[in-house]
This record gives C-alpha cells, sequence and structure tokens, in this order.
C-alpha cells in the first residue's frame, strides 16, 4: 500500500486535518489521541496566516447531537462571502449524519471545523468528520450491486454518487453526492478516508484515488477557498 496522499512536505489544509482524524481514528479515539489532536487541529498548514477553530474537535453519538452541532455552526461568525459560510454547516449536517446512521462507532463520531486565512489574505472553511466506525467500503458492500467491488477506493467514489447507500434504499443517500456538489460549486477540496482507500478531489472536480494503510473507520475532510477580494 502507498500513504501517496500524504506525502507532500506542504500538504493542503484538508489533508493536514485528515491526517490527524486519521491518527485519532487509528488509535481508536483515546483520551490520549484526542487530546493531542485537540492541541494541534486548530493549525492547518503552513503557509496560512491565522486560523479561528469555530469548533474544535467535539464527539457526537445522536441525531440530536449533530442537530445541536449545526445549529451551533450556523449561529458561528465568520468571515467571507455568505454564501460560501452558509455552506459550512450544511456540509458537517450531511457527514455527521451519514456517521451516526450508518457507521456503527462505539466509539463516538468526532468533528471539527474551522475557518483561517492564508497568506495571500483568502479565507479557507474547513469541515471534518471521523468516526471509528465499519468505514465506508464496508458499509456500501451491504449492498449487493456493490459486494463484489474487491477495491476500497472504488467503492469510496460510488458512495458519492446520487442514491448509493449501503442499503439499497433510493431514496437515501444524498449526502456524500450533497458535499461532492458544494465542491463542484465553488471549487472545494474534499478528501475521503476508509478502509484501506482514499478519494482526493481538488478543484472542485479533479478526483484521485487509490491506497492507504487501513483506517478502521471514515474520516472525510471539506475545505473552501476563497480568494482576498473574493
Amino acid at each position: 500500500m502507498t500513504n501517496a496522499v500524504f506525502d507532500s512536505q506542504n500538504l493542503a489544509p484538508h489533508l493536514v486535518m485528515a491526517r490527524r482524524l486519521t491518527r485519532l481514528v487509528k488509535l481508536q479515539a483515546s483520551n490520549s489521541a484526542l487530546c493531542e489532536c485537540r492541541n494541534d487541529a486548530g493549525i492547518l498548514g503552513d503557509g496560512f496566516a491565522s486560523v479561528k477553530a469555530v469548533l474544535p474537535i467535539t464527539r457526537f453519538d445522536t441525531v440530536d447531537d449533530v442537530e445541536r452541532i449545526a445549529n451551533l455552526l450556523e449561529l458561528a461568525p465568520g468571515d467571507g462571502p455568505a454564501n460560501v459560510r452558509d455552506e459550512m454547516p450544511g456540509i458537517f449536517y450531511e457527514l455527521a449524519l451519514n456517521a451516526v446512521q450508518h457507521a456503527q462507532s462505539g466509539m463516538g463520531c468526532y468533528a471539527v471545523a474551522m475557518y483561517g486565512t492564508d497568506v495571500s489574505q483568502g479565507i479557507v472553511y474547513a469541515v471534518g468528520v471521523a468516526d471509528c466506525g465499519i468505514g465506508i467500503p464496508a458499509s456500501l458492500r451491504g449492498n449487493p450491486d456493490f459486494a463484489a467491488i474487491a477495491n476500497d477506493a472504488e467503492v469510496i467514489v460510488h458512495a458519492t454518487e446520487l442514491h448509493v447507500t449501503g442499503t439499497g434504499e433510493v431514496e437515501r443517500g444524498l449526502g456524500l453526492d450533497h458535499v461532492m456538489g458544494v465542491m463542484q460549486s465553488f471549487g472545494g477540496n474534499c478528501v475521503i478516508i476508509a478502509g484501506g482507500g482514499y478519494m482526493n478531489v481538488t478543484n472542485g472536480s479533479e478526483i484521485a484515488k487509490g491506497t492507504l494503510d487501513y483506517v478502521p473507520g471514515t474520516v472525510v475532510v471539506a475545505t473552501i477557498h476563497v480568494p482576498a477580494g473574493g
């Protein structure tokens, strides 16, 4: 397996956050791991002038928790265009609802949200959700249509398609498709890491996928960058 998605020394903000959340998940969200991630997850990466944590790494377990945190994010202060800022609670809601409903994570689920400025004074919004559950590939293979797909990265790509779920219910499967739509509309970046695979979307539509060391759960991080004066 390769860790190519994390090879760069100057990682994009969504990959920096994903790497830290992945560490949390691999350590099964122990108290020490959670404290470590809380201490450093506010630093998006080299080249960022400032970062404000709207939501520090926070555990949630239920749909009620998801609703409460989404409402907090709706009310949180922020800079930049309202149309971009207003998308972030919706991204959190879709990702967090997926985690609660499908992850089967006995350790709970985790979210973090922040915004910051880069060296050119552009604004970056970021939302990350992680869990220690069965992972997207195992969940989606509950649907007979995807049970025979051995490659985890391929399964993750399918999971981002409209109405694709592990249950096969056509009225579900909106969450990841919605997030991908927002990324496309705003030229955002998103990485999904689950099982032994990853899918990395940059500039809204450029997709890379591959294998990683096994992650016992799912990590999803989405970022939107607004250039200075945008």
